[in-house]
């Protein structure tokens, strides 16, 4: 009685220098939830502003990119590897440890949800925010990585709250999220 029965977590422009400067990779983000955690977010809702796309998911029931369900990920090798940070002295000091993990490539796209929805969508293998990103920026597409059958951690809180504040990793596999968990865990 009295407590909220659902949390709305809404990112209005995830990728916001992006989309001021007329950029790719900028949208809206907007997440329910049940609980105060990311584990009771029931609808994650992506809306890619350029080029017009939608990626969504529901708990339990798949993720899907413009009407279309998306193929469940497999395991597999880490050939591209999104990184989102907006500081290059933060690529540099992070330089060692993204070496050792030995992906072919990188790609720094300036939206944490576009590149958590790439992850889903099999076009990223994994992905890195080498800073602490907020809840607004990953609620929503956490579960639509989870839904495609991928692994999501926040090593520093899982909060729907505005005061979290986390690294986030996510992966095709459960394995490529360990690894990079590990290497990121000593930095």
């Amino acid at each position: 009685e009295g407590a909220p029965r659902a949390w709305v977590v809404v990112d209005p422009v995830d990728g916001s220098v992006n989309a001021k400067r007329r950029l790719p990779f900028a949208c809206v983000s907007i997440a329910v939830a049940s609980g105060e955690r990311m584990e009771d977010v029931e609808v994650g809702f992506v809306a890619e502003l350029t080029p017009a796309r939608d990626w969504w998911a529901v708990r339990g029931g798949g993720a899907f990119c413009d009407g279309e369900r998306l193929a469940t990920l497999d395991a597999g090798p880490l050939e591209l590897l999104g990184l989102e940070t907006a500081r290059p002295e933060r690529v540099a000091a992070a330089a060692d440890t993204l070496a050792s993990l030995g992906a072919r490539r990188l790609r720094s796209l300036g939206s944490v949800a576009m590149s958590m929805c790439l992850v889903a969508g099999g076009r990223l293998d994994a992905m890195v925010t080498l800073r602490e990103v907020r809840s607004v920026d990953v609620a929503a597409a956490q579960l639509i990585v989870r839904e495609a059958g991928g692994s999501v951690a926040l090593p520093g809180g899982d909060a729907l709250d505005l005061h979290m504040r986390s690294r986030c990793l996510a992966a095709r596999s459960p394995e490529l999220l360990d690894l990079i968990a590990e290497r990121f865990r000593a930095q």
